[in-house]
């Protein structure tokens, strides 16, 4: 009986040493899931990190782009008004020659005719 104990003491002692080592390795390959879980977490964290600055990043862009484009528009459209200005001034001047001209020849004419009648009136 006592060796019936003896053994049973044993039989059990081996079994909780067999149960002792798979539940350290157990633990180990627990640590080592959690250790990969936590890498890999950091990672998604850092790559979640890194679209949203690439998604600011690609925002201030669009609006740099924008405010450029609308600088361009506004600059077309003021080089588009000086041109009309400059068109209108010049045929303001043009206009202005021709009336000087009119009234030249206004001037000539009417000399030349008062001319005439003063040379008709001495034959």
């Amino acid at each position: 009986m006592e060796n019936e104990a003896a053994q049973l003491r044993q039989r059990n002692l081996k079994a909780n040493t067999a149960e002792l080592a798979r539940l350290q390795r157990r633990r180990k390959l627990v640590r080592r899931r959690e250790s990969r879980l936590k890498i890999q977490d950091e990672a998604e964290k850092e790559a979640t990190q890194l679209r949203q600055r690439n998604l600011k990043a690609n925002q201030e862009m669009d609006q740099l782009m924008k405010q450029k484009t609308q600088m361009k528009l506004e600059e077309e459209k003021r080089m588009a008004e000086d041109v009309t200005k400059l068109q209108l001034m010049t045929e303001a001047l043009e206009l202005q020659r021709l009336e000087h001209e009119l009234k030249l020849n206004e001037s000539l004419t009417q000399l030349r005719d008062d001319e005439n009648i003063e040379n008709e009136g001495t034959f």
